[in-house]
């Protein structure tokens, strides 16, 4: 019932995309920033943001991820909790991941290395 009144998770970028980042929360700002980057560089690359984890958006999630060429998650913890979210309710694996748990902010430079070496 909760799920229906939350706003679903949004896909920014073209649908048809070489490589699908899925995050949420603080690395909004340094993906949008790669993304720009990435376009320069004619890297097309496409972003779901998810807004709530609990109750997991299930549906907008899994329809992106089945749909996605490579995806990446991008995420602010040591263990892979979000990754893990989207196996447990996806039933799916992600391609990559790429996290950071030193306390710092995520760089929109790390981001663009990354799918770099993914799009290869």
């Amino acid at each position: 019932m909760l799920e229906k009144s939350l706003p679903k998770p949004t896909l920014y970028g073209p649908e048809s995309a070489d490589v699908t980042i899925l995050s949420f929360g603080s690395t909004k700002g340094a993906i949008f920033d790669a993304i720009d980057i990435l376009e320069q560089e004619k890297i097309p690359v496409n972003f779901l943001q998810v807004t709530f984890l609990s109750p997991f958006p299930t549906q907008a999630v899994k329809e992106v991820v089945t749909k996605a060429k490579k995806t990446l998650v991008v995420e602010g913890n040591y263990t892979g909790q979000f990754e893990s979210l989207i196996r447990e309710h996806c039933l799916t694996e992600v391609h990559e991941h790429l996290r950071r748990y030193d306390g710092r902010p995520f760089y929109a430079l790390d981001i663009v290395t990354k799918v770099k070496e993914m799009a290869k």
